[in-house]
């Protein structure tokens, strides 16, 4: 995959999954993982969603609220891109 063949769009939602599935795999709610952060619920739900993207300091405290690091996110989220299972 080029760059310029990446969607910004794309990258959202497949973040967003990435995020959703790791918050249920903990058993977090989107409340708790918002509290956990210091966001609003709703904040959780669109970036989950894909409709907000993170800005960098929120993907560092959703990365450590569901114990991993913000690398770990991003290369789920690049794998997933690469094999094209959006």
């Amino acid at each position: 995959m080029k760059p310029g063949e990446i969607k910004s769009n794309e990258v959202g939602g497949v973040l967003g999954s990435v995020i959703r599935d790791l918050r249920t795999e903990k058993g977090l709610s989107q409340e708790r993982l918002a509290e956990l952060c210091e966001l609003h619920r709703n904040h959780i739900s669109y970036i989950e969603r894909g409709i907000k993207q993170p800005t960098v300091s929120v993907l560092i405290r959703l990365a450590y609220a569901l114990g991993k690091t913000a690398w770990e996110l991003l290369r789920e989220v690049e794998k997933t891109l690469k094999s094209g299972n959006q």
